[in-house]
């Protein structure tokens, strides 16, 4: 759940990459207060929590059933991320294979097709609208040549069983708002060796409500290889390079929809950058890189 984000994701490159346990499962609801979402898991499947999605597998049945939340807010949103597909570097593109209809009143429902980790690949989607915002997206994934008419079962069977209800925001997103707001996470790099060195910083104020963004770098060579090399002088001297750039936009603490939370910014240009927070012998850490905390200069 993390970084800009289209309608589907690269998640759906863990099928066929999970172990699996092969004892039938009993029917089991699975509840995520954070999402305000409740669905059952039905008889004879194994479900278990991926990177930000849910992962439901059989032990003779190809491919798997995923469940995972959605950032549309309207029917049009839906059925514009449907017409992009799925696009993603590691040998992933599912594209709509047929016509977009609806599910219900607050859905849409599609077959895709196209490769998941280089495999050809067909899924039946069914996209829903929580009428508290934002959804949930149901995929059943089979290799090309074993979907059938049951996987636009299976996706139907777990669409029906899925009750939203309000988002209830966990405490630690409180608690990172507030340990956050009106403070600075700046992070500084340097290299130094024989050739010469590089610096650079990159800080994040964190005002109310808005954040404003400057990053600043320089490095300097001082090989020398003798006259006529590019970028050396006759005498000797090296070469330098430096700039800056900075930014601003509006920025969140959102639950990662499990047991932590997310720092969510907004730029103005409408790009959205999230960042999993973590905090670790008094040390603050986005995505697992440390940015020192001190109080910021916010007006």
């Amino acid at each position: 759940m993390n970084r800009s984000r289209c309608l589907y994701t690269t998640l759906l490159l863990l099928m066929g990459l999970l172990p699996f346990n092969r004892q039938a499962a009993a029917q089991q609801v699975v509840s995520y207060s954070a999402l305000g979402l409740e669905f059952q898991v039905p008889n004879g499947w194994h479900g278990q929590e991926g990177d930000g999605v849910y992962l439901i597998q059989h032990h003779s049945i190809p491919g798997m059933l995923v469940l995972m939340p959605h950032e549309a807010t309207s029917l049009d949103a839906l059925r514009a991320g449907a017409h992009e597909g799925i696009t993603e570097s590691n040998g992933s593109s599912l594209q709509a294979n047929g016509e977009i209809t609806s599910f219900g009143s607050n859905g849409i429902r599609l077959d895709m097709a196209g490769l998941v980790e280089w495999s050809p690949s067909q899924a039946h989607v069914i996209a829903l609208l929580s009428p508290h915002g934002r959804g949930v997206v149901v995929l059943a994934i089979a290799p090309y040549n074993q979907f059938s008419e049951a996987y636009r079962t299976y996706a139907e069977t777990l669409a029906h069983s899925i009750v939203f209800s309000a988002p209830v925001t966990p405490p630690i997103v409180h608690e990172w708002e507030e340990g956050l707001r009106y403070y600075q996470l700046a992070r500084y790099n340097t290299n130094t060796s024989y050739d010469g060195g590089s610096s650079s910083k990159e800080v994040f104020t964190l005002c109310d409500g808005y954040f404003t963004y400057y990053s600043s770098y320089s490095g300097f060579s001082n090989n020398y290889d003798g006259p006529g090399n590019d970028g050396i002088g006759l005498d000797g001297s090296g070469v330098s390079a430096a700039g800056s750039g900075g930014s601003s936009g509006t920025w969140e603490v959102v639950s990662d929809y499990t047991d932590g939370a997310l720092l969510r910014l907004r730029y103005e240009d409408g790009n959205e950058v999230d960042y999993d927070l973590s905090y670790e012998d008094g040390k603050t850490y986005l995505d697992d890189t440390r940015y020192l905390r001190t109080e910021g200069s916010c007006q």
